[in-house]
């Protein structure tokens, strides 16, 4: 060797450590992003590229979320990633929906038959329910308890968005509590 050549056996000797000491989770991602992938066929290459880049933002919250979780030593288990995923969607594709649409074309909706007695209905999601955004209240026969967490008392106004009964009474208004509405910002 001579003289201002570098070291090739040191160059070597090290590389692989500095290569995968900066990784710094890369290949987590990947191996997450490969579970439950976005599949959309397009010819246009930016759409690839928004599926892929909102899966990447979909799993870094994701792994956020977990760590939230266990700093926080919630008694509740975190969701999986396929199921934060659905939660996220459904989020998204109710928030700031007006309750009237336009009526599609195609086949009359039919409606599907109330669930079982016993069956327990799941409240919608926290962001829905606070959004106020197409929140109003609707009127039918059946008699059901109100969802309030406050109230025990039974009510036939519900609120058509989220399909939960809820009372509207002169001395309470649990359709505004339930909603994180103030009613006395309107008097």
């Amino acid at each position: 060797m001579y003289q201002g050549q570098p070291n090739m056996e040191t160059v070597v000797k090290y590389f692989p450590y500095y290569v995968f000491s900066n990784m710094g989770g890369v290949d987590k991602i990947d191996a997450l992003l490969g579970f439950y992938r976005t599949f959309f066929r397009s010819r246009k290459w930016f759409h690839r590229i928004f599926f892929h880049f909102m899966d990447v933002c979909l799993v870094n919250a994701w792994l956020v979320y977990r760590r939230d979780m266990k700093e926080t030593a919630s008694v509740e288990k975190p969701l999986t990633l396929y199921l934060f995923k659905a939660a996220v969607s459904e989020v998204l594709r109710k928030q700031n929906q007006p309750i009237m649409q336009k009526p599609r074309m195609g086949r009359p909706f039919t409606p599907q038959p109330d669930p079982a007695r016993g069956y327990k209905r799941k409240l919608p999601q926290d962001e829905v329910i606070v959004d106020q955004m197409g929140h109003f209240p609707g009127s039918n026969s059946l008699r059901k308890r109100c969802k309030n967490t406050s109230c025990i008392g039974k009510t036939t106004t519900f609120c058509l968005k989220c399909k939960v009964h809820l009372c509207i009474t002169s001395f309470r208004n649990c359709f505004c509590d339930f909603h994180g509405i103030d009613p006395d910002q309107y008097d």
